[in-house]
């Protein structure tokens, strides 16, 4: 009698257990209906590396990372982390199993003149197997001018006398003529005058705010470049 009763008591949690697995694969969606194989979303970028030619400095720089959903439900790209504020990503946030989505960075080159770029990105996706797959961009950039200082900054109290100079050098290897300057939200914050040397420009910046307060904005200066048609010199005052 001990035996049949335990005998039906463990036959009930068996049929429990069936149905209770059934139900799972009916309502699981990233489970399959053989009720063996998990459906998960595969991501695949084959060439995560890009290497770009000598660029010149203030060069914007686009390329098109191609991502790959080698699985069998829809794979989400969570997010993109560049390296730096110097770029960005735009990006499909979801592809459908069998397809492929983009990922563009877009760079901006300004400042590194001289310098080797070497970024690293982070792309977060909802494959559990590759949640962050690891980006490279890299890359030489040339200088289009020498500029020394590379930009103006103006601290301390406000009564004080402020004055800059910046000596411009074009690069041998693309020369210009610096044709017309502008200001931009520096507007009767700044005075300043251009002088021509035989081999490059001094720049001279006067500071014109008497008051304590903040201010930055760029001088633009106009080249006669097919290359390159304008040069950034950012200013910067904090007065107490």
């Amino acid at each position: 009698m001990i035996k049949k009763s335990f005998f039906i008591v463990f036959f009930v949690i068996f049929i429990n257990n069936v149905f209770a697995f059934e139900d799972l694969l009916t309502t699981d969606p990233l489970i399959k209906q053989d009720g063996f194989t998990q459906a998960l979303p595969v991501a695949m970028i084959k060439n995560n590396e890009f290497i770009f030619n000598n660029a010149l400095d203030g060069t914007i720089i686009k390329h098109d990372f191609i991502v790959q959903n080698n699985g069998d439900v829809l794979l989400q790209i969570l997010n993109v982390k560049t390296g730096c504020g110097c770029s960005k990503a735009n990006f499909d946030e979801q592809i459908l199993p069998g397809k492929s989505g983009k990922i563009e960075i877009v760079i901006d080159t300004q400042g590194y003149g001289g310098k080797l770029f070497n970024e690293k990105i982070k792309v977060h996706t909802n494959d559990p197997n590759n949640n962050i797959i690891i980006l490279h961009i890299s890359g030489k950039v040339e200088t289009f001018a020498n500029i020394n200082p590379d930009k103006i900054q103006f601290f301390g109290e406000a009564e004080q006398e402020y004055e800059a100079n910046i000596v411009i050098t074009p690069n041998k290897n693309h020369s210009f003529k610096i044709i017309d300057t502008k200001l931009e939200k520096l507007e009767n914050k700044i005075s300043f005058f251009l002088i021509k040397k035989s081999d490059s420009y001094i720049l001279n910046v006067k500071n014109n705010q008497k008051n304590p307060g903040s201010y930055w904005g760029k001088i633009i200066l106009k080249t006669d470049s097919n290359i390159k048609s304008t040069i950034s010199i950012y200013v910067v005052a904090k007065l107490s």
